[in-house]
């Protein structure tokens, strides 16, 4: 427990001294103006970047939601709402999970879509996740996969790409719900 506190009193001490030494140069070299004028900007930037950092699940907008689902190729046409939003990260890994209603039409356009995709497989009992598949020859470098397919609770739609060796793979899920008009999204970065 004193370990992150004495990383917190770092952390504080080190965001407090940046913008002081951008106001103490200047006003030491005789430019008193331009001290307090780049310590504000300095100081501002960095409050706006931490409140955006801790407010994230907070902060987060439609029109981020609608990126986040253009990625897979589904739109929404009609408004929506924002449900749930949740996020994690931490050294090499990051999740996001949100949930959005959406209305009967948005709802019927997207599981229209699925099911007349290419690769669609009807009727699984469970969910599957190509992304796990360790024989993969391709894990790290392979093309670009978008599965289609239905469970007994949803219709799916997982997107699976490489990132080139090295880097983890990127998996995005968009679930829709077959009882309730919801669009559940989930993204892994490991």
């Amino acid at each position: 427990m004193g370990m992150f506190i004495l990383a917190g009193l770092i952390i504080v001490a080190v965001i407090i001294a940046i913008p002081f030494t951008f106001y103490w140069i200047p006003t030491k070299l005789g430019y008193p103006k331009t001290g307090k004028i780049l310590g504000a900007v300095v100081g501002l930037s960095f409050t706006v970047i931490l409140f955006r950092w801790y407010f994230e699940d907070e902060l987060f907008t439609k029109n981020e939601a609608a990126e986040f689902l253009k990625e897979q190729n589904i739109e929404l046409h009609d408004d929506f709402e924002i449900v749930s939003n949740w996020s994690s990260s931490g050294i090499g890994e990051y999740h996001h999970l949100f949930t959005l209603k959406i209305t009967l039409k948005d709802k019927a356009k997207i599981v229209n879509e699925i099911r007349t995709s290419d690769n669609f497989t009807p009727g699984l009992q469970e969910e599957r996740s190509s992304y796990i598949d360790l024989d993969r020859n391709d894990y790290n470098t392979g093309p670009k996969e978008l599965l289609n397919y239905e469970t007994k609770d949803a219709f799916i739609r997982e997107l699976f790409r490489s990132r080139g060796k090295g880097f983890a793979p990127e998996w995005k899920k968009i679930k829709i719900d077959k009882i309730k008009d919801e669009l559940h999204f989930s993204e892994i970065d490991d």
